[in-house]
């Protein structure tokens, strides 16, 4: 169990700051690393048809993941969580697009836990130039779906949606 404990704990750096946002970076990828398992059992057990898609998304995020609690231990933290909180909203963006523009979950809920972990990892200009990043791409969402590029099952008007993000 402490041989666990030791490989999962963040390091620890001179600086505190760099401590501190690694141990938070640390938090994250674990969970990362975690999340998709679960993920995974269930397509294989309830939806087998989906299960080479399944196995690429997790191999690949165990990938980087693992890639990236590397490269902060080696003391890269910025560069790692610069990885990572751009992966996050390369994701979402993906996701959104791809799918029901800012009426789609990516966008209302993926854009906001982004935004924080951006701000908590990287600081408030990161954040803000996130936030600002977030909501051009929501309006390409909505002028995509006004030429029609982009369906939604919704009621509410994409535009509204995007005002009130």
């Amino acid at each position: 169990m402490k041989f666990i404990q030791e490989f999962v704990k963040p390091p620890i750096f001179e600086d505190e700051q760099k401590t501190h946002q690694a141990y938070l970076l640390n938090i994250i990828l674990w969970t990362l690393v975690f999340v998709p398992i679960p993920y995974l059992i269930y397509v294989l057990t309830s939806q087998p048809a989906y299960a080479f898609r399944a196995w690429m998304q997790t191999l690949f995020g165990e990938t980087v993941n693992v890639v990236l609690l590397y490269i902060m231990r080696r003391g890269k933290v910025r560069t790692a969580s610069l990885i990572q909180t751009s992966a996050f909203w390369l994701f979402f963006t993906v996701t959104a697009f791809t799918s029901s523009g800012v009426q789609d979950e990516a966008y209302l809920f993926g854009y906001p836990i982004v935004i924080l972990i951006v701000g908590l990892l990287l600081g408030t200009r990161a954040a803000t130039l996130t936030t600002a990043l977030s909501l051009i791409s929501g309006l390409g969402m909505v002028y995509a779906h006004n030429l029609g590029w982009i369906e939604t099952q919704t009621e509410r008007p994409e535009l509204l949606t995007w005002v009130i993000s």
